[in-house]
């Protein structure tokens, strides 16, 4: 039971019951009251909080204080046993669409994650509160935002445990839908874009950074645009510091924004998912539940619900191969599993990201200078019992095979490619690795392997008319650089790099003559003539 004075808010037995003062009439009413859903925490917890007392704490709106604050004791607990409507859920905040005293909230629950967070949190304030307290201070001037209608902080003692923000619900789509949608005329697509750099721009004139300007947390209302998450907002003289967080906000909203005249977006990015000891980033383009379902769950449910089967690899590394549908349409997929080598791996992995992202990192890189890998669609770890694994999924690159296989030839086989295509791919192998280098790009395992030919046109991965296109009566060759995760771009290519990558090329089959790897080192050396 909620109170009005302080000199009600002690029973009998001197305990802290609940306050609610008024500091603005016309603003807000600040409220507490003991944590209302304890039956719900576990042993350990419920431990710690009959030794600490547990409290809410908070402010609340006053144009709804009379319909949810003599209620808002039970609020927490409606929120965690009923069926709410789950938004979103993250190792960071569960987001809950809720119907309360007649009406639409959200409810956003940042979680507990540890002691020196509770400490971090309870010196400088919840996200929650400054949620609320950015949210009045943009509406107070003028920028759409939903309204804050309540913030609570629980505390365990002196130390913030967990905290609420409570909004009302915009029924409105995200930018991140808006943008995607083929039905929006791409008019007003550029418009919505321009519209939000302006706001930008409004925001930074006074000193105003949003801290995460992703595409979901934009609503569009009409043509008007709706700011939420405004949890991490700064308020900054201007300056350096705020110049450099004004173009981080910029390049973080820029991300996936289509280049002026193509007219489609560019792909989503890396969706990000986590559960306990598992976590996984799945391509915004690439989405399927099931598969990210059994990503998580391991290679068991994996070979069980997509029948995947086991490839050859190294020792460090487990492969399967299986078929998964993105938009109706079945796709090979590769699945490659990073085991620890050593001790010392699970030391470097402290101090710099694990080898899937690294390889992810590697691909980008080789993508953004002119070069095709295979297409990850996924990058995750989990815990086992010999460690933890991490691991990426990639797209099978069709009608592809190593370059060795093109090169080797036996009797009891047809040769996969003419003598005179054969000699076209050195050279056009040569040219490839010729331009990495000269790029600066050092390949971390550069051995026929790890490099897929295919045969094609620019611009087309497959036949036409049922056979193999030719430019000039020749065609064309496309390598695929795989096992990126050592790949890297150097502050300068040294020889001993450069030598090394030759060195692993040329472990081609021994039918290869002299005559055709010089082939390959003659176009080599016409993108590299300083080499001798």
């Amino acid at each position: 039971m909620l109170v009005q004075n302080e000199s009600e808010a002690r029973d009998g037995q001197g305990r802290h019951r609940g306050i609610c003062k008024v500091s603005d009439p016309h603003d807000a009413k600040r409220f507490a009251f003991p944590c209302p859903h304890e039956g719900l925490l576990s042993s350990f917890e419920a431990g710690v909080a009959g030794w600490c007392s547990a409290r809410c704490v908070g402010w609340i709106d006053a144009c709804v204080c009379r319909e949810v604050l003599p209620s808002i004791a039970s609020f927490l607990t409606h929120v965690l046993t009923s069926d709410s409507d789950i938004i979103k859920t993250s190792h960071v905040s569960d987001v809950y669409r809720v119907q309360w005293a007649g009406r639409d909230l959200v409810v956003k629950r940042y979680h507990h994650s540890g002691l020196t967070h509770s400490l971090r949190h309870t010196i400088k304030g919840s996200r929650a509160r400054w949620g609320w307290i950015n949210g009045q201070r943009l509406l107070k001037l003028g920028i759409r935002t939903p309204r804050p209608v309540a913030y609570m902080d629980e505390y365990r003692g002196p130390l913030l445990w967990q905290s609420w923000l409570i909004t009302e619900y915009v029924d409105k789509p995200t930018l991140h839908s808006v943008l995607r949608d083929v039905s929006v005329p791409e008019g007003r697509k550029r418009r919505i874009i321009h519209q939000v750099l302006r706001l930008v721009d409004r925001l930074g004139s006074r000193g105003i950074n949003h801290g995460d300007m992703k595409h979901t947390n934009i609503l569009c209302d009409d043509g008007m645009i709706v700011l939420t998450d405004l949890d991490g907002v700064e308020i900054r003289e201007p300056g350096w510091f705020h110049r450099q967080r004004r173009g981080r906000d910029i390049a973080r909203f820029l991300r996936g924004i289509a280049v002026p005249g193509e007219g489609t977006p560019r792909p989503a990015g890396f969706l990000e998912s986590e559960r306990t000891g598992r976590l996984l980033r799945m391509n915004g383009r690439f989405r399927n539940r099931e598969l990210e379902e059994a990503l998580l769950a391991g290679p068991q449910a994996l070979a069980e619900r997509f029948e995947s089967q086991p490839v050859r690899s190294a020792a460090t590394s487990r492969v399967c191969r299986f078929a998964a549908i993105f938009n109706g349409v079945p796709t090979g997929v590769y699945l490659k599993e990073y085991l620890d080598r050593s001790i010392w791996d699970r030391l470097k992995h402290l101090v710099r990201p694990n080898r899937a992202v690294r390889a992810l990192r590697a691909s980008q890189m080789l993508s953004e200078h002119g070069f095709q890998a295979p297409e990850v669609i996924a990058v995750g770890s989990r815990r086992e019992r010999a460690g933890r694994v991490c691991f990426t999924a990639t797209l099978e690159v069709e009608n592809a095979m190593p370059i060795h296989k093109y090169l080797s030839s036996s009797s009891n086989e047809p040769p996969p490619c003419s003598l005179r295509e054969r000699r076209e791919l050195l050279r056009r192998l040569g040219l490839t690795i010729g331009r990495m280098h000269r790029e600066g790009i050092v390949h971390g395992d550069l051995r026929p392997g790890n490099v897929l030919a295919h045969k094609t046109v620019p611009g087309s991965h497959f036949p036409v008319n049922g056979e193999l296109p030719t430019v000039n009566g020749q065609p064309t060759w496309e390598f695929f650089l795989l096992d990126n995760e050592r790949t890297y771009r150097p502050l300068h290519l040294w020889g001993f790099l450069r030598m090394k990558n030759l060195v692993q090329i040329n472990m081609l089959p021994p039918d290869v003559s002299r005559t055709d790897r010089l082939r390959f080192f003659h176009t080599y050396l016409l993108m590299n003539p300083r080499v001798r």
